[in-house]
């Protein structure tokens, strides 16, 4: 009764035509999901349920949700400081709404945008506008209208009660993923159901295979001819006497010329073990992972240290999909107001980039004896207090510098 009043409620608020055949793969695409040609239904669950589909959104959510996200205002100077005083900053950096953390809800939405290409937050806003929660939505449960004149966005919610709403768009935080028209992401689970639904596959066929022990199947041959009652008669005796796993390893006796003869057909010969790799290396392609953070061995890799792997995931990866989200929160999250003062939100990706501690050390005495970075600087990148005082501030180079305290123990010039 559930889905026979989805379908009634989705021709009812589209006022279509059950003749209308446009409506009618958008109607079961969002109830069932889309068969694949192995002929296995490809939709959000059975997705996340391959396990490279699964570690990809993991390691894309968790990144994401764990990089510092802030609230800076730009200075006249270009530079920028630290809005922690700004309204939007604690549900930014804290906790959005009274049951998320930031880093929960950032790792939920991310999760949505790799399934559906699409993510949406209500915004809880007070009569002065000033934004209180952001509370998440159920994408699927979504539907996006533009109006008539294609200037206005509207968006269609049926709520875990089974309550329909409609919302005009600066109630509604819609995050997309890359979009044909706009407006709604593209779900890349329904446009890569082919390469993961043979991943899906090749797990029911591993499966299979190794629930019946790794047994290959085969067939019984008798001389003569067996009328069908004595063939039926016979299986049964044969499945029930040698088949299942209490009858693993059971010594089978034939009598009357009866003979199995075995069907094998080995995993190299059907080159299983190699087509689930490529799956593997296929799924990550979808999503930009390198294989090597799903713990998949990467045989062509060409970086010659960690800090080269890490810096191409990171521009090749995060950073396109942090500054779209960037973008979307300046645009949606602050007022018009908020960016004419110069506020902006901002992720800190410096903690992806770290080098080893040789590195790291080496790039902060080039920085100050080069008068770009000074002493507390390169405290807070280390996690570290300030030095008490103005000295910390300092931009100087320490090798050619005499601090006032040092001054008694500094080298005599030479005489001419």
């Amino acid at each position: 009764m559930g889905i026979l009043n989805h379908v009634a409620n989705f021709f009812w608020e589209k006022r279509v035509s059950i003749d209308d055949p446009h409506y009618w793969p958008t109607l079961f695409g969002k109830l069932f999901g889309t068969e694949s040609k192995t002929g296995i239904m490809v939709n959000t669950d059975s997705a996340l349920r391959t396990a490279t589909v699964f570690a990809c959104i993991r390691v894309l959510a968790e990144t994401e949700a764990s990089l510092p996200l802030q609230v800076f205002k730009r200075r006249k100077d270009g530079g920028k400081d630290l809005a922690d005083g700004h309204s939007l900053y604690p549900i930014l950096h804290d906790s959005p709404n009274h049951f998320q953390t930031s880093f929960e809800h950032r790792e939920m939405y991310v999760g949505h945008l790799g399934l559906t290409g699409n993510a949406y937050d209500y915004i809880v806003r007070n009569g002065a506008s000033q934004i209180l929660e952001l509370m998440p939505m159920d994408p699927s449960q979504m539907e996006v209208e533009l109006s008539e004149d294609k200037k206005t966005l509207y968006y269609a919610y049926k709520d875990p009660k089974g309550e329909s709403h409609i919302y005009s768009a600066d109630k509604i935080w819609h995050k997309k993923g890359m979009s044909y028209d706009g407006y709604v992401g593209l779900s890349p689970i329904q446009l890569m159901r082919e390469p993961i639904g043979l991943a899906l596959a090749l797990e029911s066929y591993g499966a299979t295979y190794f629930g019946n022990f790794a047994k290959p199947a085969g067939f019984l041959s008798v001389p003569g001819k067996l009328t069908d009652d004595a063939k039926k008669k016979l299986k049964e005796s044969w499945a029930n006497a040698y088949s299942g796993p209490e009858n693993t390893w059971k010594t089978a006796i034939l009598e009357h010329g009866l003979d199995w003869k075995q069907m094998s057909i080995s995993n190299q010969d059907s080159q299983f073990l190699d087509a689930k790799n490529y799956q593997v290396e296929e799924i990550c392609r979808i999503f930009g992972v390198p294989s090597i953070l799903v713990q998949h061995p990467d045989k062509t890799s060409t970086y010659k240290s960690s800090e080269q792997f890490m810096l191409s995931f990171v521009m090749h990866t995060i950073r396109p999909r942090l500054v779209k989200r960037e973008q979307s929160m300046n645009l949606y999250l602050l007022s018009e107001k908020d960016r004419k003062e110069g506020y902006f939100c901002e992720h800190n990706i410096e903690g992806l980039l770290r080098g080893d501690i040789k590195t790291r050390y080496t790039a902060y005495e080039i920085g100050r004896r080069n008068k770009w970075l000074n002493a507390n600087e390169i405290r807070a990148k280390e996690n570290m207090n300030p030095i008490e005082g103005d000295e910390g501030e300092i931009y100087e180079n320490p090798n050619t510098s005499v601090n006032k305290g040092d001054q008694n123990n500094a080298l005599p010039e030479e005489e001419e």
